[in-house]
């Protein structure tokens, strides 16, 4: 009986350690589950608040226009789930810069700030450690400001006559192709220019253009475009430069798609270094020819410096329409082409 009471005993408290240490266990289980769904609440709470000083800065340096474009509730979703913030307005100046800044401090701020909740501080530690990343060191592309680096440039050379051979099928496939890249970095529109001989033996700029519609692809607009408007004769095509265009400050209009150019082709006076076979010495020969400029560029032109002086854009295109004619299309990149256009010729 006595053997009897003490395994029966025995087993009780093999029970009982068991029944114990199992629900030791579910109330880790359960604090481990709710640690997590803190660190994560807390995590898309701090990097909401991100976001959102990238828009508060955006609205007190009045760069905040388009913001709401998709509707609010897209907006919300963006800052909040998947930590982006477009701002089309941004400029890749100052107040860019004050935009692009703002976030990562105030993230770095937020660590010192919650030091009663280590949950909470681990959340903004991890949040400051993404923004130094992006905003501040640029280690990873940033959503909040791929607006900066939207538009695209591309180009070829073709080096051989047999890129243009066979109505320059080889050329165009590859040239389609990188416009189908570049339209990552804008879609809205598009365009090449390339120089093609003409019967006086000059070159003569030959520029296609193209905005997109909601449902075609700009890479095979651009490339009919060049069919249309270039003829492909064996080694009559020396290269083709592109762009493919976001409209960041601007309307997607046939205007500002480029390649620009200001000044229509003009007959100039060049000097070419010519080296005769003979033994009479290298000089300097003058000859006429025809000049034209296009330009494809990213970024923003905002002023330029001139002297010691700083003028605003519109007041060099109010210059450059003085001493140029009119201005073709109101955007900066035209404006670009005519300095180009002035300074060359």
């Amino acid at each position: 009986a006595f053997i009897s009471s003490l395994i029966i005993h025995k087993t009780r408290f093999k029970d009982d350690s068991y029944i114990h240490t199992d629900s030791v266990l579910k109330s880790m289980k359960h604090d481990q589950h709710q640690c997590w769904q803190s660190l994560l609440s807390w995590y898309v709470v701090l990097g909401a608040l991100h976001e959102a000083t990238h828009v508060l800065f955006a609205v007190m340096t009045g760069r905040s226009g388009h913001l709401l474009d998709d509707g609010i509730a897209s907006f919300l979703i963006r800052i909040t789930f998947l930590r982006q913030c477009n701002l089309p307005a941004l400029t890749n100046d100052l107040s860019g810069d004050v935009i692009r800044h703002a976030g990562w401090v105030a993230s770095v701020m937020l660590v010192f700030c919650l030091r009663g909740n280590k949950t909470a501080r681990l959340a903004a530690a991890l949040v400051a450690l993404e923004a130094i990343s992006t905003d501040l060191l640029r280690l990873v592309p940033s959503p909040s400001h791929n607006n900066i680096l939207y538009c695209g440039n591309f180009g070829i050379i073709l080096l051989h006559k047999a890129w243009s051979s066979n109505g320059g099928t080889s050329a165009l496939d590859i040239l389609e192709k990188m416009v189908q890249v570049t339209m990552m970095r804008g879609a809205q529109s598009g365009g090449v220019v390339t120089f093609q001989p003409t019967a006086s033996g000059s070159m003569k700029g030959i520029r296609s253009r193209v905005v997109n519609k909601k449902r075609t692809d700009l890479s095979k607009e651009v490339r009919k475009k060049i069919v249309r408007d270039v003829t492909m004769r064996k080694g009559s095509i020396p290269f083709f430069s592109g762009h493919t265009r976001f409209a960041t400050s601007s309307k997607a209009t046939f205007e500002g798609t480029h390649p620009q150019q200001w000044s229509p082709p003009s007959i100039r006076r060049v000097y070419n270094f010519n080296v005769p076979h003979s033994g009479r010495r290298a000089a300097f020969v003058p000859g006429l020819v025809q000049v034209e400029n296009y330009i494809t560029h990213n970024g923003d032109f905002d002023f330029y410096s001139l002297n010691g002086t700083t003028y605003d854009l519109e007041v060099i295109q109010r210059f450059l329409s003085f001493i140029l004619g009119q201005m073709p299309a109101p955007v900066d990149s035209c404006a670009v082409a005519g300095i180009v256009g002035l300074l060359r010729t």
